[in-house]
């Protein structure tokens, strides 16, 4: 599994590298994709990769290959997403 995650990356890398000319998406590949990338290869060296930030859950494999950035399983996911959109706005 840790080899098509880091394909992925990879591809997602080059997809970014070559679409910087729409408006835009420079701002977001360096303020979300790139930082999650970032996360996401420091914990496959850490040998954290797959395991949920909030809880003592392992995320699903198949939520990993969809998402491979995932930091939370759908369940601590699903409550920060809530949590977020209850949040008041400043």
């Amino acid at each position: 599994m840790r080899e098509e995650i880091e394909r992925r990356i990879d591809a997602i890398l080059r997809i970014l590298s070559t679409r910087q000319r729409l408006p835009g998406y420079t701002v977001l590949k360096q303020e979300r994709v790139l930082p999650q990338l970032r996360r996401t290869l420091k914990k496959i060296e850490e040998g954290s990769y797959g395991e949920c930030d909030d809880c003592p859950e392992t995320i699903p494999e198949e939520r990993l290959l969809r998402v491979p950035g995932a930091t939370r399983c759908v369940s601590c996911q699903s409550s920060y997403e809530r949590e977020a959109g209850s949040a008041p706005r400043t």
